[in-house]
């Protein structure tokens, strides 16, 4: 509740583009059931309908299956979230510190959805950042 706020106190949507690591693993084999600077809250995609794909005869997982067969699916059941597969397009929304919103910018193909940009959270204007350098002397009050 509360105090999961003030720990993680961003509320953001990240999503699942073309050539992410993610595409094709779960919670757990991507790592993200044990981030402590993140809580994912729910997960949602474009997902075939149960009753559709048995009617067809269609696995779940079967590649080039028309669109219109599919309806957008969200959850945020523990059990359903550590079994879902992500795919292209899905949406995580998580609860994270500036940490977390750190760690989902190092998984290449996930990106911020809503929120604040990310250099308000992480502080500062990281784009603007230069980097100098100086002599100073043996005798400097700075050493």
């Amino acid at each position: 509740g509360s105090e999961q706020g003030a720990v993680l106190p961003y509320e953001l949507d990240f999503t699942v583009t073309e050539g992410s690591l993610l595409c094709g693993h779960t919670l757990r084999t991507a790592g993200l059931h044990c981030e402590p600077c993140l809580s994912v809250l729910s997960i949602s995609g474009l997902r075939l309908r149960p009753a559709d794909a048995s009617r067809a005869g269609i696995h779940e997982s079967a590649l080039d299956v028309d669109e219109s067969l599919k309806e957008v699916t969200c959850t945020s059941h523990l059990q359903e979230m550590e079994d879902w597969c992500f795919e292209v397009g899905d949406v995580i929304t998580a609860r994270c510190s500036a940490a977390g919103v750190c760690a989902m910018r190092t998984r290449p193909g996930v990106f911020a959805m809503l929120g604040l940009p990310c250099h308000h959270i992480l502080g500062g204007r990281r784009h603007d950042r230069r980097l100098f350098e100086a002599v100073i002397a043996s005798g400097s009050e700075l050493i």
